[in-house]
């Protein structure tokens, strides 16, 4: 051993050997952590800007002399597909006066209704009364009415009339 490491020593193999090994474990490390690094920056820059600019629309339709909050201003915004806005005696209309009940639930209930303008089927969600400006009503129409997914049931219109407030799905038969 004792040769071993004077001939070694004495030619700087082992200490060449011993730094290259250094040199590329600190690579190895270096470049991944980097690139993970800049990705979550980037990742983080961009959720604070989408969040901001929600927010700050929300934040702008509600205080702004103190009008409450347009949902067609805000699907605008968002570049959600145009949403049917319908009047509370639409609804009643559609829903043959609330006679075909499909279930109820602890937000409200979904009644079975016929679309006046094309006779296409429905299912419109009549929520229970809420409390407040509505503000949760509002991003569900948001939410909802941006999502496009084959799992998903799209939302056609929406009723929001004081407190009176309805969603109208396309209707999905068992």
């Amino acid at each position: 051993y004792l040769c071993y490491y004077s001939l070694h020593r004495r030619y700087g193999i082992y200490e060449s050997l011993a730094h290259m090994r250094n040199d590329q474990l600190k690579m190895i490390v270096s470049i991944p952590s980097g690139v993970m690094g800049l990705f979550l920056i980037i990742l983080y820059f961009y959720w604070r800007t989408f969040c901001s600019l929600y927010y700050s629309t929300i934040y702008r339709l509600r205080n702004k002399n103190k009008i409450p909050i347009d949902v067609e201003v805000l699907l605008g915004s968002y570049g959600g597909h145009a949403l049917q806005r319908y009047k509370y005696s639409d609804i009643k209309m559609m829903t043959y006066s609330f006679k075909d009940e499909l279930g109820k639930g602890g937000y409200g209930s979904v009644f079975k209704g016929t679309r006046g303008e094309d006779g296409r089927v429905v299912a419109i969600k009549v929520l229970n009364e809420s409390k407040g400006n509505g503000e949760d009503f509002i991003n569900e129409v948001v939410t909802i009415g941006r999502t496009n997914h084959i799992n998903v049931v799209s939302l056609l219109g929406y009723c929001n009339e004081g407190k009176k407030r309805a969603l109208v799905y396309e209707f999905m038969p068992n």
